[in-house]
């Protein structure tokens, strides 16, 4: 049996499932460790489980249980311009530097306590890099 990973909120570790321990175990990189966990309310199409977010030591990644783990989407901290909670902490949006690459938001599952996006929230923006400076703003700091 896996040890799945478990969540940040300070009171509390929330287990996951089985199944998405073993999901994610697959879409992992060698040494990448999932800190925070926790399922949305989307469903990208019929045949497709609840989707679930993990935060690990250097990315999020987007994922579901379909096929033994599918990644929809896995995201390097440099390529994250901001992490937002909304709703009350009821959705999570994720705004990308590249404006081409349309933001990523999730409703997050009711099951989820507040908290644990709170958490995912401020974990993540604790981990993206400073915003690039533009080339005035480099020649200013000259």
């Amino acid at each position: 049996m896996t040890q799945p990973p478990q969540s940040h909120t300070p009171d509390k570790s929330t287990m996951i499932p089985e199944n998405i321990s073993k999901a994610l175990n697959t879409l992992l990189e060698p040494g990448e460790k999932a800190q925070i966990v926790f399922q949305t309310e989307w469903k990208p199409s019929q045949g497709t489980p609840f989707v679930w977010i993990a935060l690990t030591n250097s990315r999020v990644v987007v994922f579901s249980s379909r096929h033994g783990g599918m990644k929809f989407r896995a995201l390097k901290f440099a390529e994250i311009n901001a992490v937002q909670s909304e709703d009350a902490g009821r959705s999570v949006r994720i705004l990308h530097w590249d404006t081409d690459t349309p933001d990523l938001h999730f409703p997050v599952a009711k099951t989820v306590e507040p908290q644990t996006v709170t958490d995912f929230v401020s974990h993540a923006n604790a981990r993206l890099a400073p915003q690039p400076k533009s080339a005035t703003s480099q020649q200013n700091s000259k």
